[in-house]
């Protein structure tokens, strides 16, 4: 299996967990995820153009929200203050803080901390209401870039959901 594969069984495998645990909760959930390796991410158009959709619609009592699953091995420290974070790309951030703007649906990041590095366990934070560190993915000494820009949120930012979600 290449490592484009892998990854995606990966992250599949963790939207599966939290669409499991949503649904062992009342909700009803749309997996958005499922695309094929060759055709784009689900988004929503708009004459102003698209914005990509998170991995999961959840619906329970006339209640609705999205949900974008992030499958993780390990924490960052905080260079300021050595506090554990967690985080995301920061162009797809961006487009799931504008798809609650569009929509006035809440969208939830949930980070699955489920092997690797401790503490392992679930954590969410509300994209609506959560301000990340946006880093631009430079090297603090060299300048050279090291990693796609990020959105980190501080481990103090975030909910604790559960120590562990697994699959069926």
């Amino acid at each position: 299996m290449n490592k484009f594969r892998e990854a995606l069984k990966e992250g599949e495998d963790g939207e599966r967990m939290v669409a499991e645990w949503l649904m062992g909760r009342g909700w009803h959930v749309a997996p958005v995820y499922q695309y094929g390796e060759h055709s784009r991410a689900p988004a929503l158009y708009s004459a102003a153009g698209s914005t990509t959709l998170p991995d999961l619609a959840a619906y329970r009592d006339g209640d609705a929200l999205f949900v974008e699953v992030k499958r993780k091995t390990r924490w960052t420290r905080r260079p300021s203050t050595g506090e554990r974070e967690t985080g995301c790309n920061l162009r797809l951030w961006d487009h799931y803080r504008s798809i609650a703007d569009k929509t006035g649906i809440a969208v939830w990041l949930v980070f699955v901390h489920d092997r690797g590095q401790p503490p392992l366990g679930v954590w969410t934070v509300n994209a609506a209401s959560a301000e990340p560190r946006r880093w631009d993915g430079r090297h603090d000494r060299t300048g050279r870039r090291i990693s796609p820009p990020l959105a980190l949120f501080a481990e103090s930012d975030l909910a604790f959901v559960a120590e562990a979600l697994t699959l069926p």
